[in-house]
């Protein structure tokens, strides 16, 4: 007999935070509203991270990126926080900080939400880190 499994379940997650960026598209003014701790897991986190991950891998063809000599300065914090250098909240308040440089440079660009999550899927044994932007608007 199947076995069913509640969502998230198969989710560890070793650390969330979420930032604001303050921006309004057609402005380069752009401001940070950092946040303060890493967010307490519970299961609503778990699913969050679950239903993200799920639709990210149910795509045909899901995006990446490399990374490239150009500005190494993510690379860099992320290799920190690996190294066991940094906390998961100074590697994201580095990494919002890098992202608030690049999105002032783009009028149209507008601000919201940037969720960083670092998480192992129990299933494959891989570390993931989600990096999520959403804007702040109904809907």
């Amino acid at each position: 007999m199947a076995q069913f499994r509640k969502k998230g379940e198969n989710i560890d997650i070793k650390g969330i935070v979420i930032h604001q960026i303050n921006k309004t598209s057609g402005d380069r003014n752009t401001g940070i509203k950092e946040a303060t701790s890493e967010i307490l897991v519970t299961d609503n986190e778990r699913i969050f991270i679950a239903d993200a991950h799920e639709s990210y891998y149910k795509k045909s063809s899901p995006n990446y990126g490399i990374f490239g000599n150009e500005n190494p300065g993510f690379k860099n914090a992320l290799k920190e926080y690996i190294n066991n250098e940094c906390d998961f909240l100074a590697f994201t308040k580095s990494a919002i900080s890098l992202y608030k440089t690049e999105i002032s440079k783009s009028a149209p660009a507008s601000g919201g939400f940037v969720v960083f999550a670092h998480y192992v899927n129990k299933d494959s044994g891989n570390n993931n880190l989600l990096v999520l932007t959403t804007n702040n608007k109904d809907g």
